[in-house]
């Protein structure tokens, strides 16, 4: 009864046949920290299904907090009506998401030179 562009992806894959899969998508829905890693990391706009306070806090980080359905804390907003907002959001979203991605690659190629510079050579 689902629509015909909607898939689950399912089965056995290894991380980066999985990664590959999820960064062809044009939404995610994950229930899974790191599948919803894989896709924000890829500029999928992705929704992730909480049930930890973990995701809450991805999502906080990178400014996306209103696109996290928290199953235990119920605040009215159906997963469906976030699915919405995200879908009609996406390619702002995908944006902000390279322009994120592409700012920490450059504060980790910092850090990971500050770390290079206190090992003897």
């Amino acid at each position: 009864g689902r629509p015909p562009w909607l898939h689950v992806i399912d089965g056995d894959h290894g991380p980066s046949s999985l990664k590959g899969l999820i960064g062809r998508c044009d939404a995610l829905v994950a229930a899974r920290m790191h599948a919803a890693i894989a896709g924000l990391s890829s500029g999928v706009p992705t929704l992730p299904v909480s049930w930890s306070h973990k995701y809450v806090g991805l999502m906080e980080e990178i400014g996306l907090a209103g696109y996290v359905w928290d199953q235990i804390r119920d605040d009215g907003a159906s997963l469906c009506d976030r699915f919405d907002r995200l879908w009609e959001e996406r390619r702002s979203i995908r944006d902000d998401l390279l322009n994120y991605t592409a700012q920490a690659q450059t504060r980790i190629k910092g850090v990971v030179e500050q770390i290079a510079a206190c090992i003897p050579r």
